[in-house]
């Protein structure tokens, strides 16, 4: 699907400019990865004190998770390579990311939206993924987790076949061994449920 079929121009803008800052980010040089949704904030911190090389931008778009996340982050005075943005993710990235300039991109377990007259919500439907393919490098990576089968399949099918990215890993995790990354895949896979992980790349 050509990137020219999202247009971020009519995205609505998120209240607060963040691009100077994004600028300066981009001009250090420094690596950078974004979460999509990153709830309660138990991921981006696990992430940042494991990958202290790398920097984070970890967006959540509601008032009560994000305030939980920043809390969070405030316990953690050590952390310095996350920015934690209260925003929609669709606005925000539309607006303040640009071209081949991310390293990663993490969407873990969103809201599978399972009625068909949501399932424009869905981001494997969504024309904003030809964004985030176009703002990946080259050999970057999109993971995306989820413990809704269908969800899996329909994302891994459209994901590859509209949007072009390649499959690198893509199956049901066995929890054995597994350190879960959120608070949402520590309690699906604590109950038996399965989880999936798929991840993909811009070739």
């Amino acid at each position: 699907m050509s990137s020219r079929l999202f247009n971020p121009h009519l995205v609505p803008k998120p209240p607060r400019d963040d691009s100077p800052l994004m600028r300066r980010l981009f001009e250090s040089g420094r690596t950078v990865d974004i979460e999509v949704g990153c709830g309660v904030g138990y991921h981006p911190i696990q992430y940042a004190l494991s990958h202290p090389e790398r920097y984070l931008v970890a967006i959540e778009r509601t008032s009560e998770k994000f305030s939980k996340f920043a809390r969070r982050l405030e316990a953690h005075p050590a952390i310095n390579n996350i920015l934690p943005v209260h925003a929609d993710a669709v606005n925000w990235v539309s607006h303040h990311v640009l071209e081949a300039s991310i390293s990663r991109y993490f969407i873990l377990y969103p809201n599978p939206y399972p009625k068909a007259k949501h399932s424009n919500l869905r981001f494997g439907r969504m024309l904003f993924m030809a964004h985030v393919f176009d703002s990946l490098v080259p050999g970057g990576t999109l993971t995306l987790a989820t413990n809704e089968r269908h969800y899996f399949d329909e994302a891994k099918k459209h994901l590859v076949q509209d949007f072009g990215f390649a499959v690198v890993q893509s199956g049901a995790i066995d929890p054995k061994d597994f350190v879960p990354r959120s608070h949402f895949e520590k309690k699906y896979l604590k109950s038996g449920q399965t989880c999936f992980n798929l991840v993909l790349k811009k070739p």
